[in-house]
């Protein structure tokens, strides 16, 4: 963790696969709701260029899925839970949902459509257990 400051913001570096980047997370009162911001900043480049956003937008999209259920409930849920969950129909809308949403943004940033989807339809694909194993995961760069 580089920075806390309980209930309201904290920062930490992301290590995976070995690549480092950073997150920071903030919790602001609303109304009478809560607003969470949370930005995942990365040294990306070439993986961008294979992946396009959703390689980390549709991770976080479930991990906020997540949050947003054991909120709802308090229940959690176990990784084969959501293991199975991730490979029913439900799950691989979700995700394919997710995808084509970061896609428009991506396309919406500027970036040329058929690029932005030949990106997508790779990550969209990896999430939904539909590409090869010897491909690189694409929330990692590796």
């Amino acid at each position: 963790m580089t920075a806390c400051a309980p209930p309201t913001h904290f920062a930490a570096t992301w290590e995976f696969a070995g690549a480092v980047s950073w997150i920071d997370v903030t919790l602001a009162a609303e109304r009478s709701q809560a607003r969470l911001t949370l930005e995942h900043s990365a040294i990306i480049e070439d993986h961008w260029n294979q992946f396009g956003p959703g390689a980390v937008g549709i991770g976080w999209d479930l991990a906020i899925a997540g949050l947003e259920r054991y909120v709802a409930t308090g229940a959690s849920v176990d990784h084969e839970t959501a293991e199975a969950w991730m490979g029913s129909a439900e799950g691989k809308e979700f995700m394919t949902g997710s995808g084509e949403l970061w896609r428009a943004a991506h396309v919406a940033s500027g970036v040329d459509a058929a690029s932005a989807k030949e990106r997508s339809d790779r990550t969209i694909a990896f999430y939904r257990g539909e590409m090869p194993p010897d491909t690189a995961h694409p929330g990692t760069g590796s």
